[in-house]
């Protein structure tokens, strides 16, 4: 299995789907970790949050600096499918699974 892990740290995700477009699904898994105002695309029932699930794979884990989203007032704001992570948290997912790093931002 391949692991591919996206960043993002711009709430202007419109460039994400050429990004993904034509990228494989069938064995890889994607991490896609929001930073900074990248967070903003995660408030549930927005039209950001809307389009940004049309455009990754159904498959794919979401995960938010904690950090970010709270010092943004966003804590409740965000999907419970969307996991907090502390930055040391996620410097060990990228680190630990092997994936392929993408920053989108």
């Amino acid at each position: 299995m391949k692991n591919r892990t996206i960043i993002i740290t711009s709430k202007r995700t419109q460039g994400l789907g050429p990004l993904l477009f034509g990228a494989p699904t069938e064995g890889v898994e994607y991490s896609i970790i929001f930073f900074g105002d990248g967070v903003y695309s995660l408030i549930k029932d927005s039209e950001e949050y809307e389009n940004l699930r049309r455009k990754i794979p159904t498959s794919a884990d979401l995960f938010a600096c904690k950090e970010d989203v709270d010092c943004r007032g966003l804590a409740m704001r965000i999907p419970e499918s969307v996991r907090s992570l502390q930055y040391d948290e996620i410097a060990g997912l990228i680190m630990d699974d092997g994936s392929k790093v993408m920053n989108y931002g």
